[in-house]
């Protein structure tokens, strides 16, 4: 087992320039480079969450959580998602710049780098190195937080110009500057299997209508936001999804007959579904 230190080739960290301490912000860094070569492999730290893609296809969440001070480095192996011709490499980072039980309060940032063999394809820093920097403007990031004791809710806002649909063809690209030094470790954990699991069943299915309701959900992690738990106030979201799903009202359900391999839910319906079991994962929809 590998327990020294971790030292990238020629990656540093970077962030979005003057907004490593900002509350929710989510960045795109995104490289391209040309197939036809081996042993790919991308070296990543960060906080606090990122997945990984490749030409659009989902490749590995990340990192490993560690102690205060210290991150853990994937190092992903990218032979079989590559193809001839141009290939990007999309790493989608969540700051959340907040305490919580699930992340630790850290700055944001990206260290990030492609070899293969010896040689560094592309690489994190504040100057053009094969690296970009995109907002993510399709992920609303002035939204309420999730729970006391996890960071925020997840609210997209998608339309066809939306940049995480296609990569490469949209975005606001950011000017990134470094962060300083951080101390990386290797991994030393294992990674999941990434399973794609579906729904065992689907059990029923029935219509939303909406009304005003004279009281909505206002938990502590809504309402007591203060200096000592960090957050954005009700006042400052962009939108607040916890009164927007107070607002629905639902049909008595009815028997559902859907299969389950492709689940269609129509506009103003919704679907209950049988997964089997709790589990943890990314959601993948179309």
């Amino acid at each position: 087992m590998k327990t020294h230190d971790y030292r990238f080739k020629k990656a540093v960290a970077v962030w979005a320039a003057g907004r490593e301490r900002e509350m929710n912000l989510t960045v795109d860094f995104t490289a391209e480079f040309e197939g036809g070569l081996e042993d790919v492999v991308l070296c990543a730290a960060a906080s606090c969450s990122y997945i990984i893609l490749v030409n659009g296809e989902f490749v590995a969440h990340g990192p490993a959580r560690t102690a205060h001070g210290y991150y853990r480095v994937d190092e992903i192996s990218l032979d079989k998602y590559l193809r001839d011709g141009k290939n990007i490499v999309a790493v989608r980072v969540a700051g959340y710049n907040v305490n919580s039980f699930s992340y630790l309060d850290q700055p944001s940032f990206l260290c990030a780098e492609i070899v293969s063999g010896d040689k560094v394809l592309a690489y994190t820093s504040e100057n053009d190195t094969g690296f970009s920097g995109y907002e993510m403007k399709e992920r609303i990031q002035r939204v309420q937080r999730y729970s006391f004791q996890r960071t925020f809710t997840e609210s997209y806002e998608l339309n066809e110009n939306a940049f995480f649909a296609e990569y490469g063809k949209g975005g606001n690209q950011i000017q990134l500057e470094c962060v300083g030094d951080k101390n990386y470790i290797y991994r030393d954990i294992p990674y999941g299997d990434y399973e794609r699991i579906i729904p065992l069943r689907c059990i029923q299915s029935g219509k939303v209508s909406y009304s005003e309701k004279q009281s909505y959900y206002n938990s502590r992690e809504i309402s007591d936001i203060y200096e000592a738990f960090k957050g954005y106030k009700l006042s400052e979201l962009e939108y607040a999804s916890h009164i927007e799903v107070g607002k629905m009202d639902f049909s008595t359900p009815s028997e559902c007959e859907l299969g389950t391999d492709e689940i269609k839910v129509n506009k103003d319906s919704y679907v209950d579904v049988d997964m089997g079991k709790n589990y943890t994962g990314i959601f993948e929809l179309e």
